[in-house]
Formats: structure tokens, C-alpha cells, sequence
């Protein structure tokens, strides 16, 4: 795998997971020192210039990240294409980014829960990071640990291995 310098997180709607991941990943780079790595987020609809849900907002900002800047916005050949990596919060998203954007995005789209990972027993499904849209603040807050949990240790197995 070449050197990972522009990372998508990638969602649904691109209001509640995906930008939680991406500020998330924004605080983790800059506090380990890295400064080239190029994070984005996008979903699979496209819902307009949409700010992100109020709830995804309120627990980022627990953890000193704004989001507030952010809108949501639909994932595009061109878009996934520069990506080196793309991390999803399902199963279904992978799928959906190989048969409607690319082919070609198979070997650089990967559920979160699952890249860098060889500890998962044998048959057993790697966890998705649930929706947390219409869901009370707790469901929130449970999603940004499960993010937070799951890109530091990404990042960490990033720089061991040296890719980025």
C-alpha cells in the first residue's frame, strides 16, 4: 500500500458519522504532528448544503472539535477516486461505493471497524458504527467514542507501519 495522504470518511448522509469522523481524525492528526494529510467526509445522498444534525455538533464540541462549518455533500467519481483511503461506518456503504462510483475502489474502500485489523475472530462480522439520526444525545456521544476509539487506533496503525 503506498502512503496514505487524503483519507474519506463516508456515510449516508454526511450529517452525523462521517463528519463526526472527520473532525475527529483532524484533532488526532494535528496532536501526533502530522500536517500533510488532506481528511474529508461525503455520503451516498445527497441532501443539499445541509449543515451537520445539531446532536452530532453538540458531541464533537464536548471534545473541543467544531463541526459547525462543515455541509454535507455527495461523494463523486472524481472525489473517491483521489482518495487513497475510504473509511465507511457500514457494510452496505462499501458496497455501494464499488457498484455505483467505482470498481476500481475496492481495494481502498474499507468499513472502519475493520481496516488495519487481523484481531477479529474467525467468521465473526466486524462491528458498524450505527446511525445515530433521530436518536437521543447519548446515542451521539456513544458514536463519537466508538469513531474516536476506532481512528486513533487507525492513525496508530498507520504510522507503526509507516504509511503516512
Amino acid at each position: 500500500m503506498k502512503k496514505i495522504r487524503h483519507i474519506i470518511f463516508f456515510c449516508t448522509g454526511n450529517t452525523c458519522r462521517s463528519p463526526m469522523a472527520e473532525g475527529i481524525a483532524r484533532k488526532i492528526l494535528a496532536k501526533r504532528g502530522v500536517t500533510d494529510m488532506k481528511v474529508e467526509s461525503y455520503g451516498l445522498l445527497d441532501l443539499g448544503s445541509v449543515p451537520p444534525a445539531f446532536p452530532a455538533q453538540i458531541a464533537c464540541a464536548a471534545h473541543g472539535i467544531n463541526i459547525s462549518a462543515h455541509r454535507s455533500q455527495k461523494i463523486t467519481r472524481q472525489a473517491a477516486e483521489k482518495a487513497d483511503l475510504i473509511l465507511t461506518m457500514e457494510h452496505m456503504h462499501v458496497d455501494w461505493l464499488i457498484e455505483n462510483v467505482s470498481e476500481k475502489l475496492a481495494r481502498k474502500a474499507f468499513l472502519i471497524t475493520e481496516f488495519g485489523r487481523s484481531d477479529h475472530p474467525a467468521r465473526e462480522e466486524p462491528m458498524e458504527i450505527p446511525d445515530p439520526v433521530d436518536e437521543p444525545q447519548r446515542s451521539y456521544n456513544r458514536v463519537f467514542k466508538m469513531l474516536e476509539n476506532e481512528i486513533e487506533r487507525i492513525i496508530s496503525y498507520l504510522i507503526t507501519e509507516d504509511k503516512i
